[in-house]
Formats: C-alpha cells, structure tokens, sequence
C-alpha cells in the first residue's frame, strides 16, 4: 500500500496548482484498509495470555467532510473536519503462556468481534509549495455504537478443556469501549474536486480497557493502528467575496 503514494505523485504532476482554492468547501468521503490489534501480554486470572492480530482485517466508512482555509483563501494550510459511519472486525489471538503441563493450554484463534463506530477528526493540512500534494495529521474521536461477537463454525462443550478460553474471549471483546481518542496522520494527492489520501491511524486511547473475568476485574489497555485510502470529493464550494482578499 505504501507503494501507491510515489505512483500517485509522478500521476497528478501535471495536475499540480489545479485543484481550486476556496474559502469553505464540503463533500463526501470512502476509506478501505486493514486494522490490526497492537501485541500485548495481559494476566487474567491464572492465565498469562499474549494477545496480538493474526492477520489485518478489513475496515472501511463513509462520511462527510468540511474544510476551510487558514488565512488567505489562497492559504495552502487548511483544516478539515470529518464525520463518519466506520466498520471493522477486531480479530485478536490469545496464547496462553502458564506453564507446560496446566490443564488449559491452548493458542486459539478468536473468531473475533464486529465493530460499527462513528468517527470524528479534526485535521490540520498543508500543501507544500502550493502543490496538489497535502499533508494532514489530527485528533480522532470514535463512538461505539454496535458490538457483535462472532462465533466460530464449530460448537464446543461448556464442560471441556476450552470453556475458560471462550469465557476470557467474551469478556474480552465486551471490554471494548465506548469511546476512543486516536490521531491521523496523511499524505495523498489533490486535482479539481477529487482527493486520494494513505493514512495511518493509532490509539491514544485503549480499544480495550478494563476486563471482568470471573468476578474480577483486569485492565487490559489494548490498543491498535490501521492503514487506509481515502478518497474524498468535494459537491459544494464557496470561493472569496472580495478580490482583494484572494490575492
């Protein structure tokens, strides 16, 4: 994915300088990447369990934005604030690390949780020498609005060997919170009313925080980071009154 922001570059060239300058602008937004649980170590209970991503799982969200410029409607730095609707399932492997021979000794793959959010970032930008290209970094604030386990495709016996696993899983993924704080940070492309960005968001906050399992209570200060594209379009703009103020 990394690799895409050069290619864009060397293809909007000679685009550079057209992508207008307004004073206020609006329009709609699409992300698609990959989310991935930070590695961590955590106690709970008699189980030393190492907690990391297996693999990075999809993500995506749809959303508005509005920008502005700093200054001068000319200004290459600008802010721009995005709402949007998010989706992604955190999918988190447990090993438990208690020592050989303890009757629970497992490394199970968690069929994970599906997570829908609503998202709101405040971003700082700027064109460098008033080109197409734009940087951007900035808070994120994040809403959990819905929380759904997921289940694996085969059934197991409350009286096995694995019941302490599935009940750590469960209060694991109901230890999510509510809300999170994190930061962006951005380069993309911008031409005419169409912008192409890579970002890379990170926790400030745990997704994780306290876990309860079997009557106590764990804190487990997880975190994770995503890439992402976003490609955004600008559908209302409003340029200076005064042409004494553009210049």
């Amino acid at each position: 994915m990394v690799k895409i922001v050069p290619l864009l570059g060397l293809i909007c060239l000679p685009y550079a300088g057209i992508a207008q300058r307004t004073a206020w602008s609006a329009g709609v937004l699409g992300s698609y990447g990959h989310y991935k649980f930070n590695p961590a170590e955590r106690q709970f209970g008699q189980y030393q369990l190492h907690i990391y991503g297996v693999e990075p799982l999809d993500m995506w969200r749809f959303g508005v934005f509005a920008r502005t410029s700093l200054g001068k409607p000319t200004s290459p730095w600008f802010v721009q604030a995005e709402l949007d609707r998010s989706g992604r399932n955190a999918h988190a492997q447990l090993e438990n690390l208690t020592p050989a021979g303890n009757s629970l000794d497992f490394t199970i793959s968690s069929p994970g949780a599906r997570i829908r959010r609503y998202d709101l970032a405040v971003l700082l930008g700027v064109r460098p020498l008033r080109s197409s290209v734009r940087l951007l970094a900035g808070p994120v604030v994040s809403y959990m609005s819905r929380r759904e386990l997921l289940r694996d495709n085969y059934t197991w016996d409350s009286r096995g060997p694995f019941t302490p696993y599935r009940r750590i899983e469960e209060a694991f993924y109901r230890g999510f919170n509510r809300v999170t704080v994190g930061y962006q940070v951005g380069v993309g492309v911008e031409f005419w009313r169409v912008s192409l960005d890579l970002r890379r968001e990170n926790n400030l906050t745990p997704v994780v925080g306290q876990v309860r399992y079997e009557g106590a209570t764990y804190r487990a200060n997880l975190t994770g980071n995503l890439w992402m594209l976003t490609l955004g379009a600008r559908v209302w703009e409003k340029g200076p009154t005064d042409k004494k103020e553009a210049n």
